[in-house]
């Protein structure tokens, strides 16, 4: 029987993650892509709450600066 050659990828393919199933390294792989995914999450979600904090810091920096300014001039 003649393969053409994305019939032959395919198995090659097939035949590629059988191995990386069975391979402990690739069980380890996707739990630390699974825990970095959740620090990322964790990371986010916690520094989400710091937006309106910044610019309220950048509003009063601004303001502080033009009063400045209108002073000098």
């Amino acid at each position: 029987m003649h393969m053409d050659g994305t019939a032959r990828k395919g198995k090659e393919m097939l035949s590629w993650l059988r191995i990386f199933r069975k391979d402990e390294k690739g069980q380890s792989l996707i739990e630390y892509t699974l825990l970095l995914a959740f620090i990322l999450f964790v990371v986010i979600g916690l520094t989400g709450g710091y937006h309106s904090s910044i610019a309220g810091v950048a509003s009063v920096s601004n303001s502080q600066l033009a009063a400045a300014n209108t002073n000098v001039q």
